[in-house]
C-alpha cells in the first residue's frame, strides 16, 4: 500500500512540472539590410539562423514588390 501512495505522489509531482520550450535554433543570428539593385525599389532584409544540427535557416522579407505586371 505504502509503494501505491509514493507511486502516485511522484505522479503527481511529475504532472506539475512545467513544460520547456524547446527550439531547434541555437540562437545565433545575424540580419542584413537588402538594397535595390537595379531600377526597381524593391528592398527587404534576410537573416540567417543557426541550427542545433549546424544547419543555416534563412527568412528573406522583401517590401516593394506589389504592383500591376501582366
Amino acid at each position: 500500500m505504502k509503494m501505491l501512495g509514493a507511486l502516485l505522489v511522484v505522479g503527481m509531482l511529475a504532472g506539475c512540472q512545467q513544460n520547456a520550450v524547446v527550439s531547434e535554433f541555437t540562437g545565433n543570428e545575424t540580419t542584413y539590410a537588402l538594397q535595390p539593385g537595379s531600377a526597381y525599389e524593391i528592398n527587404g532584409t534576410i537573416t540567417f539562423r543557426e541550427r542545433k544540427d549546424g544547419k543555416i535557416a534563412a527568412s528573406i522579407n522583401l517590401k516593394g514588390t506589389d504592383g500591376d505586371a501582366k
